[in-house]
């Protein structure tokens, strides 16, 4: 288990729990002792100690717990009992630096010792079969490190950018200045389509979108999260798009329910349509029966469609935060992470 540690810091050095051990003074530094030392660039001290006990403990049950088997364990103990003296004269005198790990592991095997010389007293001829398969487990644990190390340091980096980055996009006063360089609205959107109040609203948020459109299926429970915080004013205008009789009648429909001003049913009404895997207008429509209300809205679609088409709309979801729209390096994903 101390050696697992011991190697894991190899790929996570930035572990904070494993910092917090191995930093304990001005003279210990874990990292300092492990990376100061290697065999043929690439074997380190930590996967050498954890390839030594791992191979003991698998060694044990696979040669069911035979004497021979433990009596060649302590043989091994007792050669790799030589270690200890020269790993702490090394971290005394050659790096001046201490490793706890590296302290405990020779303290373990400075047990494996005085326990061998209690408990294996009879000596018993050594197997060469159990020598070969302590062997073949050693090496094969070797090399499995060696080569699964590069891809748990790459994937380690690649986690690493993604906070910096994930750091750099939340931050307020970034989001703010590209934001304010992209495009601006030129005709206010106030009264059009639909709007949803947050209870303490610090930015208002307008979707432009088309009722049968997957992105905008998408960004739909992104934004519905933000309202619920109560931080945003969501303002949806439906652009139905190359005059599809469906598409129209749809966008009809929902306006229906919206001009009930209901709020509690509009979100029901808009989580029915875009959260449903399928887009079934007629079992929508069966759910929210209208009269006369659809020819109502012909009005109130003519005048979205008027508005998108001044405001140049080319595609869907179009998002715009305080009237500007949403620089084209966030996504609406990133939005949760700087408007809450």
């Amino acid at each position: 288990m101390i050696s697992s540690i011991l190697l894991w810091s190899e790929v996570d050095k930035d572990n904070s729990a494993i910092k917090e051990f191995c930093t304990g003074g001005k003279n210990i530094d874990c990292n300092a002792v492990t990376d100061s030392f290697s065999l043929g660039g690439g074997i380190s001290l930590s996967i050498i100690a954890f390839a030594y006990f791992l191979s003991g403990t698998l060694l044990l049950p696979m040669t069911s717990f035979s004497g021979t088997g433990l009596q060649f364990l302590a043989y091994l103990s007792l050669a790799a009992i030589a270690i200890v003296p020269i790993s702490i004269y090394y971290q005394w005198a050659k790096i001046k630096k201490w490793c706890v790990l590296c302290l405990l592991v020779s303290a373990v095997l400075v047990l494996e010792i005085l326990i061998t010389q209690l408990l294996l007293i009879n000596l018993m001829p050594i197997v060469f079969q159990e020598v070969i398969l302590f062997s073949l487990l050693f090496t094969g644990t070797v090399l499995v490190w060696i080569s699964l190390k590069p891809y748990l340091l790459a994937k380690k980096d690649l986690q690493k950018q993604k906070s910096k980055l994930v750091r750099f996009m939340s931050n307020r006063e970034v989001f703010d200045y590209l934001l304010s360089g992209s495009r601006k609205l030129s005709h206010s959107p106030e009264g059009l389509g639909i709007l949803m109040k947050g209870q303490s609203p610090k930015f208002q948020v307008l979707k432009v979108c088309n009722p049968y459109c997957g992105p905008c299926a998408k960004t739909h429970p992104v934004l519905e999260e933000l309202y619920e915080t109560g931080n945003i004013d969501l303002q949806i205008i439906f652009v139905p798009g190359g005059g599809d009789e469906l598409k129209l009648k749809t966008v009809r429909h929902i306006m229906a329910i919206a001009a009930k001003d209901n709020p509690e049913v509009i979100k029901k009404a808009l989580d029915d349509w875009y959260l449903a895997e399928k887009k079934d207008y007629a079992a929508f429509a069966a759910k929210y029966p209208m009269n006369g209300e659809l020819k109502a809205q012909e009005a109130n679609i003519q005048s979205m469609l008027s508005w998108s088409e001044v405001e140049n709309i080319t595609h869907t979801p179009t998002i715009f935060i305080n009237g500007h729209e949403l620089p084209k390096a966030y996504a609406v994903e990133d939005l949760k992470y700087i408007l809450e």
